[in-house]
């Protein structure tokens, strides 16, 4: 079997409070190349999924804390030449009485 892309969904629900809830999610893929080690690029895509959802599921629970910046794209640069499918898109959707 040969692949040529991997893709990763990483997600949260957060309890804002208030009979409120916030689903954070994140899909990121990566291109894979004859040679490439799986394992390596999966960790790597986890890795990034993580950070992305902590960096945007933070701010909601900080509820007005300042947080610090959180580098949100691969580590160390791009592991056995992997190159990544555009931007991470983070999705965010609240549920409850309405409110964002």
């Amino acid at each position: 079997m040969l692949l040529n892309s991997v893709s990763i969904t990483y997600g949260r629900k957060v309890n804002l409070g208030d009979y409120n809830n916030a689903n954070i999610e994140v899909t990121i893929g990566a291109d894979v190349e004859l040679g490439d080690d799986l394992h390596e690029v999966m960790q790597e895509l986890w890795t990034m999924a993580k950070a992305n959802v902590r960096a945007q599921v933070l701010p909601l629970l900080a509820k007005g804390k300042e947080t610090s910046d959180t580098p949100l794209g691969l580590s160390n640069g791009q592991p056995n030449g992997i190159t990544t499918l555009g931007t991470p898109t983070v999705g965010i959707t609240t549920n409850g009485n309405g409110h964002s």
